[in-house]
């Protein structure tokens, strides 16, 4: 699989915890040739992240030895409003069984300060 959004990337543990603003608008996409099967995939784990209102660095430390990470999709262009809504983009990536990501896109609630 090319252009992996681990391949250069930058994963969400090493920047800023950020919350999702579970009410808000909440978008996942894929693009890949088996995107279906991914969204089928992914979508217990989103409904865990919802259940639990996880953020997302409780998100991606629970799930990471089952081979899950999540990525900024630094690739993916926002328009002027979306940057006004803070909509935040991102990969769920599998690297465990079934191999691939989704793009997810929602909208912020809060999100740490750099230390």
């Amino acid at each position: 699989m090319s252009n992996l959004p681990s391949k250069n990337g930058i994963n969400l543990l090493d920047l800023p915890n950020k919350r999702i603003n579970f009410d808000g608008p909440f978008f996942i996409s894929c693009a890949l040739p088996q995107s279906d099967d991914l969204l089928i995939h992914c979508q217990p784990y989103i409904n865990d992240l919802f259940e639990n209102r996880f953020s997302l660095h409780q998100f991606a430390e629970k799930w990471e030895t089952d081979g899950i990470s999540l990525w900024l999709a630094q690739d993916v262009e926002q328009s002027e409003l979306e940057q006004e809504g803070k909509i935040f983009a991102f990969y769920l990536m599998f690297s465990k069984g079934m191999e691939g990501y989704v793009l997810i896109q929602c909208q912020l609630e809060s999100q740490d300060l750099l230390q």
